[in-house]
């Protein structure tokens, strides 16, 4: 008896020591002694913040974004060193060969596209991350909207809202007031400063972790410059509503003679702000100011004789 009750508690601890071989041990056997990251399980909303009208500040005609790219990047420097700010989660600070792992570890999961009414649900790194939403008019087409969250999935609430702001800018011109008068014999236009959106410096170099993201922060690659000229129309004339650059301007006037005169030289609006211009002047007609000429002439005298008996 004595022997079987040997044999049965040598087989539990021979039981004992192999469960706890297989326990998973979030520490690194390396000499560094990394401590690997557990996950949070997250989801996100999209919510699209458009640009205005600087003056009256009516929101401008909404875009629709079909295609959300949802990124997820890290500042952990122990597992990312390589990297001096943000880098693409890729799962090195997970423990290896977990479902999160594989996920993360898999490169075209991160950036990873949905259609803008899917959600996007994931395992996060529980760290400082920073996710960016990239709302597409088709899928891998140009960015409408940009929005970038920083966040501790420790301490968020989920589902967390990511507001995307509207890339871009928009112009129209009413010149009625000028072209509609007396002698108006020319036509306006407008010339165009185009700065480019730059997605790499808005990510990357966007100021430090748990910054508030807003328009200010969206930036444009002010050593690139594009110059396009646009004739104003009647009525509100939408010069531009684009999403990929803003703009700086000069408003010109072009008489018949195809010369250009300058009316007026205006800063581009502000991040998120476009503007409705409306031409306004005092004047009543339009007339070229030529000295008004004289030439007189004499009255020819015709002498005739009446006789009368």
């Amino acid at each position: 008896m004595k022997k079987i009750n040997l044999f049965l508690a040598l087989i539990f601890a021979v039981a004992l020591i192999g469960l706890t071989n297989c326990k998973k041990d979030l520490k690194d056997s390396t000499p560094e002694s990394k401590q690997y990251i557990e996950t949070v399980e997250g989801s996100f909303n999209a919510i699209y913040g458009d640009v205005s009208i600087a003056k009256s500040g009516s929101p401008e005609t909404a875009l629709t974004p079909t295609w959300n790219v949802w990124s997820m990047y890290t500042t952990n420097k122990t597992f990312y060193p390589a990297n001096p700010l943000f880098a693409l989660v890729r799962g090195t600070e997970l423990l290896s060969m977990t479902d999160a792992y594989l996920w993360w570890s898999t490169p075209a999961n991160n950036p990873l596209g949905r259609s803008a009414g899917q959600p996007y649900s994931v395992s996060i790194p529980n760290e400082n991350v920073r996710v960016v939403l990239e709302a597409q008019d088709v899928q891998n087409g140009d960015d409408l909207y940009l929005g970038v969250k920083d966040f501790n999935p420790s301490t968020a609430t989920f589902p967390l809202n990511v507001e995307a702001y509207r890339i871009g800018d928009f112009l129209s011109v009413n010149a009625d007031a000028v072209t509609s008068l007396p002698g108006a014999n020319f036509t306006i236009g407008v010339l165009l400063v185009l700065i480019p959106f730059d997605k790499p410096a808005t990510i990357q170099y966007m100021p430090g972790y748990n910054t508030p993201f807003g328009f200010d922060n969206i930036k444009y690659g002010i050593y690139f410059r594009e110059y396009q000229t646009y004739s104003v129309g009647s009525g509100n004339s939408v010069i531009y509503s684009g999403n990929k650059k803003i703009i700086s301007m000069t408003i010109f006037l072009t008489d018949q003679n195809g010369v250009n005169q300058n009316l007026a030289i205006i800063d581009g609006p502000a991040n998120g702000k476009g503007l409705a211009l409306t031409l306004t002047t005092t004047k009543v007609g339009w007339y070229y100011d030529t000295t008004i000429g004289i030439d007189s002439k004499d009255i020819t005298i015709e002498t005739r004789e009446v006789p009368v008996n």
